[in-house]
């Protein structure tokens, strides 16, 4: 079994300070979080979700448009529109990579989502285009309702409260005599509505929100969302972690929000969402899968019974039964009997995907954690998940033939069908996995990882292997890729690259320029190639990595795969889901952001010329070629 010190290594693979920390590459005063995203200007670019589907981030906030129409808003910037009451979503993206935490739509054509940031988008043509309104703050922003076609508040941390009279075109901010957060707010009828967020907050209009004033709630504890009913009715939940045991909390007004009762309720979950139909049907929503139905509009409820125990962030009453509930990582559930049944539309766990390449003819393979297995057969248009018994994370994959691969982790796995079943071969032993793997032909390959590093070679297309000795023991190794049949390169932590010319048998050290640790690497041909890491460290060689000069990326982002389709035109990408391209050999790069705030843990270029990234969080993308054009990969993509 492996070691503690594996399992902790093994599930931050892709954290490249905490690993470049243990190898001795970064003193201890370098900044330990991820930079801040990128602020520049980025390249519009065209991303498509292809696992999973529609999407995987998470998301916050649901409203139903009409008895067809739902939308849902969630993290970076995307949302998921269905106009068949859920059966199917479709994915949009305002363009901006910001968490979108609050939706409000006053028809099927016209809509608001807010957010991180002070973020305030407006569309008029149901989601396609997305204009930025001025919010005149930089607050997190969590709720907005229109009191009537024309006012409009919007609601957010420390006491923000917005107002709009026009419709939603200008916002201007509304003094409140609170700074807790608020998280939520609705209207009911005739200006009447109520805002509500940490330590109990409740704020109560009753001019459209014009002038807000306190109102006692009854309890100290956050409330996470609001729901209000035409006719006068107003429910509001939520809840607090304690030390030895959580705390749940409903409240409701039977007057507009004026008094407040607390509700007896069955759990002691967080709730964070909550809605109310005309009828009286209400659900409320929230963590570990919890669902809470009510028939008297929330004088009473009732619990139950789930087949998740995900994060449940929102939930919509449609009226005649009709139900939709969102939350982590894209989840949906939806239910025609008021939430006694559901239907699920579940995301993949949560494992990351480390890495991914193409056989000839259009089949593919996608490898990650906890033995994560992704198969395509058309090109990389849609993916499917293999059922195998590995449950070891897997870090990097290459084809060694027409129709076999090798898989490389802790263990070493082979298929010989390109994908459809595995053996295991070889076990790594070691206190840190192998990370990467790529092959000159069907029978000679190179692994590399380890902690202290190692370099395993095998002549029999890895159903075997044997130690190479490293000309350095410390620190751990990345990547590797080979220009030609006898010169390869690998690339590791605190800048270290080492280099062979014959095949992978012996390695000399390469002076690198950087002690920043180099995460990705790809040749194009025999000659040229780029290495990146951590700190938007970009090195170049003219020589098939013989010397190494920088190349200045504009960033500070870690960036952890890269891959050139040419001498000219390459992809680099990183954390937070930020990249960069270059259309000019890397004298200069322009930023791109994908539609995702996961870490980008890889990119490759399919022999038809298509550009696929990984993620961090059990994804994979694919991004239209940035320079306007397809083309297919170089040569030095088709080396294994």
């Amino acid at each position: 079994m492996p070691t503690r010190m594996s399992t902790f290594v093994r599930r931050w693979r892709r954290s490249p300070i905490l690993l470049t920390l243990l190898a001795g590459g970064v003193s201890c005063t370098d900044t330990p979080e991820p930079p801040a995203p990128v602020t520049q200007q980025v390249l519009p670019t065209t991303w498509t979700w292809r696992y999973p589907l529609p999407m995987g981030n998470e998301l916050y906030a649901v409203q139903v448009v009409d008895e067809s129409t739902l939308i849902a808003a969630g993290d970076a910037g995307t949302l998921v529109r269905s106009e068949d009451g859920g059966d199917t979503w479709a994915v949009q993206w305002t363009g901006t990579p910001v968490p979108l935490r609050g939706v409000y739509y006053r028809d099927a054509l016209e809509g608001f989502v807010v957010g991180d940031a002070g973020s305030v988008f407006r569309t008029t043509d149901a989601g396609e285009t997305w204009d930025s309104r001025e919010s005149g703050t930089a607050e997190r922003l969590r709720g907005i309702a229109f009191a009537d076609r024309d006012r409009g508040v919007i609601v957010g941390a420390a006491g923000t409260v917005l107002r709009s009279s026009d419709g939603g075109t200008n916002w201007s901010s509304i003094e409140v005599d609170i700074e807790h957060e608020l998280h939520g707010v609705c209207f009911t009828s005739g200006g009447n509505g109520v805002a509500v967020g940490v330590e109990g907050t409740i704020l109560r209009t009753t001019d459209s929100g014009a002038t807000w004033s306190p109102v006692s709630s009854g309890t100290r504890r956050t409330l996470r969302a609001v729901a209000c009913a035409p006719v006068g009715t107003i429910l509001a939940v939520g809840g607090d972690p304690r030390l030895y045991r959580r705390e749940q909390v409903i409240l409701r007004s039977s007057d507009s929000g004026a008094t407040w009762a607390r509700v007896e309720s069955d759990g002691d979950e967080r709730l964070y969402g909550v809605s109310v139909a005309d009828d009286g049907v209400a659900l409320a929503v929230g963590e570990e899968g919890i669902v809470l139905q009510s028939h008297d509009a929330g004088a009473t409820w009732q619990r139950l019974a789930t087949r998740t125990e995900a994060w449940l962030a929102a939930v919509a009453v449609f009226g005649s039964g009709r139900v939709a509930v969102v939350g982590e990582r894209g989840l949906r559930m939806r239910s025609g009997d008021a939430g006694n049944s559901w239907a699920y539309d579940r995301p993949p766990p949560a494992q990351p995907i480390h890495d991914v390449r193409f056989f000839e003819g259009g089949e593919g393979v996608a490898v990650g954690g906890g033995g994560t297995v992704l198969r395509t057969e058309d090109g990389g248009t849609t993916w499917s998940r293999i059922d195998t018994e590995i449950n070891v994370d897997l870090n990097g994959f290459a084809p060694t033939g027409n129709s076999s691969g090798v898989a490389v982790g802790v263990e070493s796995y082979l298929t010989e069908d390109r994908g459809r079943t595995w053996s295991i071969k070889s076990r790594y032993d070691s206190n840190a996995p192998l990370n990467g793997v790529s092959f000159i032909d069907e029978r000679i390959g190179i692994a590399v990882g380890g902690l202290p590093n190692a370099i395993l070679r095998t002549e029999d297309g890895g159903r075997s292997w044997h130690d190479v000795r490293s000309p350095i023991h410390y620190p751990a190794l990345f990547s590797v890729g080979f220009p030609s049949r006898t010169t390869g390169v690998v690339v590791g932590g605190a800048g270290l690259i080492l280099r062979t010319t014959d095949a992978g048998q012996r390695w000399t050290t390469v002076e690198a320029g950087t002690r920043r640790t180099l995460m990705g690497l790809h040749f194009p041909d025999d000659r040229h190639g780029w290495a990146v890491g951590t700190y938007g460290t970009i090195l170049t060689t003219e020589d098939a990595g013989l010397t190494w000069s920088p190349s200045d990326a504009g960033t500070d982002v870690h960036l952890q795969g890269v891959v050139f389709a040419d001498r000219q035109r390459g992809v680099a990408v990183g954390y937070r889901g930020q990249g960069l391209v270059t259309a000019d050999g890397g004298r200069s790069w322009v930023p791109i952001q994908a539609p995702t705030l996961a870490a980008l843990t890889s990119v490759r270029i399919s022999p038809s010329g298509r550009i696929f990234v990984t993620t961090q969080q059990n994804a994979i993308l694919e991004l239209a070629p940035p320079w306007g054009e397809d083309r297919a990969p170089g040569s030095g993509e088709n080396v294994r």
